[in-house]
């Protein structure tokens, strides 16, 4: 599957289960043109690799990446990470630079987390409870964490609360 079908499929899903898509975070990973413009119908905050853009400094403003003779124009915010490093993100949102960075880190975070724990548990379930020749492999395992909106959204704060959903393929 391309990106673009995985992040299709994915949100089809959800709507599927009726639930309302208020903002879509993906990390780097999915960061192509085609995914951009198909995002483009969400508020949507993806990060972008700061080799892809060629940008090393502080930068905040409209961006248009071409390929293949195809183009998505959004916006791009650069900053510094924890390490000092150039970090960027890509969205649609008309927000504060400082909110898109503290949302995308919201969401982003307790995915890496949970995604790390469930990887360590079914490690552990191999080595200790599956016996040969049955073979559980990690990678057969989505992790997605779908935000349930908690109150309003008023003064930039993101009051959603971070529910998992596992799929296994």
């Amino acid at each position: 599957m391309t990106r673009l079908e995985i992040v299709e499929n994915l949100i089809q899903q959800i709507l599927a289960l009726g639930l309302e898509i208020e903002l879509v975070a993906l990390d780097a990973g999915f960061y192509s043109v085609d995914v951009i413009n198909y995002l483009s119908r969400f508020n949507f905050i993806i990060g972008v690799h700061v080799e892809k853009v060629g940008i090393h400094r502080n930068f905040n403003g409209d961006y248009t990446a071409k390929s293949n003779g195809k183009n998505a124009t959004f916006r791009l915010i650069v900053h510094h990470g924890r390490e000092k490093e150039y970090l960027a993100k890509g969205t649609n949102l008309d927000v504060n630079r400082s909110i898109v960075v503290k949302w995308y880190d919201k969401v982003r975070t307790p995915i890496e987390t949970s995604y790390k724990l469930i990887k360590s548990f079914l490690l552990y379930l191999i080595k200790e409870l599956v016996t040969p020749p049955v073979h559980l492999r990690t990678s057969n395992v989505n992790l997605y964490t779908i935000l349930a909106p908690q109150g309003d959204n008023e003064q930039g704060r993101l009051p959603l609360t971070p529910n998992y959903l596992a799929l296994a393929r």
